[in-house]
């Protein structure tokens, strides 16, 4: 009988044969085992009752068909050309809200989840506009951060506070404001309405800024400085004899000059 060494064992050819034989049975029974719950997920994953059939988008104000559009496009086709991204189980949820926030710049937060087995719901919160950005047609809507995200119909000229500035390029989308700054900006706005000047507008400049009342008369006043003292020196003169003793300072105005701190300088029509 002829021995046949492997590493530090010693068998016989017969028995080596029958070891690898068993061997390779196990290994095709793997395979098999393994192939054939692959094929049978595969089914499972592919039956009608586990398939999205509907989609409905909810608290969104507009764009509702093309929203619906962009999911449908998205859970479209098969992975590995084999399943389905409609199913229930599998369906990219991430990537439907990536391109949905990408595609529409006035959603602000997108969740998508199921509504049963076969349906799926995206709730969408859209950014609320607070003012308008306009350097001329068309305006656009900026939101509480201080982004511009939409583009806007026309407006009568009390209905939102406008605010400009001298940059070119593509509008949407950017940043017309650090988010704490356009706060900032926007408080002393509405402490100017509680002295009654009813501002319409902030135009950003380089170096100055202008607020433009209803009278046509601007408040100037630098970048970077502190809005609560610039108020403060604004009240002040407000409440002095030579503004108070003159029921034409309004009308007759020009321009107030707040861009030198602790002074005011205006100047009549």
């Amino acid at each position: 009988m002829k021995l046949v060494s492997r590493g530090n064992a010693i068998s016989s050819s017969d028995f080596y044969k029958k070891k690898m034989r068993a061997r390779l049975r196990l290994f095709f029974v793997f395979i098999s085992t393994i192939i054939l719950l692959a094929v049978a997920l595969v089914f499972l994953l592919r039956l009608d009752k586990f398939q999205i059939k509907g989609v409905e988008i909810s608290d969104a104000s507009s764009r509702v068909s093309e929203m619906k559009e962009k999911v449908i496009d998205d859970i479209s086709g098969h992975y590995f050309w084999l399943i389905p991204r409609t199913n229930s189980f599998l369906y990219p949820r991430g990537r439907i809200e990536d391109d949905l926030l990408e595609a529409f710049p006035q959603v602000k937060e997108v969740t998508v989840s199921l509504s049963g087995i076969d349906s799926l719901e995206v709730k969408v919160v859209e950014r609320r506009p607070v003012a308008l950005y306009c350097q001329s047609d068309p305006c656009y809507f900026l939101d509480e951060s201080g982004l511009i995200f939409s583009l806007a119909p026309s407006f009568s000229d009390d209905v939102y506070f406008i605010f400009s500035d001298e940059k070119t390029g593509d509008h949407l989308r950017r940043e017309f404001l650090p988010a704490e700054k356009f706060q900032e900006v926007r408080m002393f706005v509405a402490k100017l309405e509680s002295l009654s000047l009813s501002p319409r507008s902030l135009g950003l400049g380089e170096v100055t800024s202008e607020i433009l009342l209803p009278s046509g008369a601007r408040i100037i006043f630098r970048h970077g400085g502190d809005l609560g003292i610039l108020f403060s020196d604004l009240a002040s003169f407000l409440e002095s004899e030579e503004v108070r003793g003159d029921r034409n300072f309004w009308s007759n105005l020009q321009t107030l000059d707040l861009s030198t701190p602790g002074k005011v300088f205006y100047k009549f029509k």
